[in-house]
């Protein structure tokens, strides 16, 4: 999103994160877009999310407020970790220039005299950083500032560059979480049934057929390579291959000769934990 919609500065490579810019991709967080070297299930998970987030954000009128400061000390870091919100943190060198003289790591969370990280080139490693005494990550040792973003429920996005009104808007973020307290949203899944199913033996009639709903290929646009194999299992199961009989096989999918198939609606429960 950064390479498509923010503009490159000189000097730096397209993408290139300023941590001030990070409140510009949100007008187009949902917006279709390309992105290289995902799998499908990473695809299937980052729509399903952002489909979840998009039906909270509207019916509950949810914007969202950044902040950004260069106070960066414990006491700030936990009052924010301490409500299960993130930061970004940023690092500078001394020895290094240009494009790449500046590194973003991730805090999620604080204990006693250390803060958690988690580095932009790692997958999801999570290292304990003593806060008082000097911080080295390969040539980054100098704290610079931090970013992070509280949702609440207003009608417009708001962007601050101090502390002076995060209490104000934690406690509109608490009374947010209460909201959402036990509230469990249905999200339509139609793009992938087959996730985190697998097939089983056919023990009753019609099992067979009710499967096959679930992992038919062409129901499952957006992990199609997967149900297919899912599928082929299926019918080698036991008491599967005697319901599949009637059932004429065309390539990697199904045609059912005689019965009509309806495609229901089928929801995946989501309880979305703030």
């Amino acid at each position: 999103m950064y390479q498509t919609y923010v503009p490159s500065r000189i000097g730096c490579s397209p993408g290139t994160i300023n941590i001030y810019e990070v409140s510009q991709i949100y007008q187009h967080l949902y917006k279709s877009i390309k992105i290289p070297n995902i799998t499908h299930d990473q695809l299937y998970d980052l729509t399903d999310t952002l489909h979840t987030l998009e039906t909270a954000q509207q019916k509950y009128n949810i914007s969202l407020v950044t902040f950004h400061f260069a106070d960066v000390t414990l006491e700030n870091i936990k009052k924010i970790t301490g409500r299960g919100l993130y930061l970004m943190l940023r690092l500078t060198s001394s020895s290094v220039t240009g494009a790449h003289m500046g590194h973003l790591v991730i805090i999620v969370g604080a204990f006693d005299d250390y803060m958690l990280i988690k580095n932009s080139w790692d997958e999801d490693t999570i290292y304990p950083i003593k806060f008082s005494v000097p911080f080295y990550l390969g040539s980054y040792n100098n704290f610079t500032h931090c970013s992070f973003v509280i949702p609440v429920q207003q009608s417009r996005n708001e962007e601050f560059k101090d502390l002076t009104q995060l209490d104000s808007y934690l406690q509109k973020y608490d009374t947010l979480k209460t909201l959402f307290n036990g509230i469990t949203i249905n999200v339509i899944n139609k793009s992938c049934p087959s996730k985190n199913k697998e097939p089983v033996e056919c023990d009753a009639k019609h099992s067979f057929h009710k499967q096959s709903d679930v992992f038919y290929p062409d129901e499952n646009p957006r992990c199609r390579k997967d149900a297919e194999a899912k599928f082929q299992r299926l019918v080698t199961l036991k008491g599967c291959h005697k319901e599949s009989g009637s059932t004429l096989l065309i390539g990697h999918g199904t045609r059912k000769s005689k019965r009509v198939k309806t495609v229901k609606k089928r929801k995946s429960k989501r309880t979305i934990n703030m």
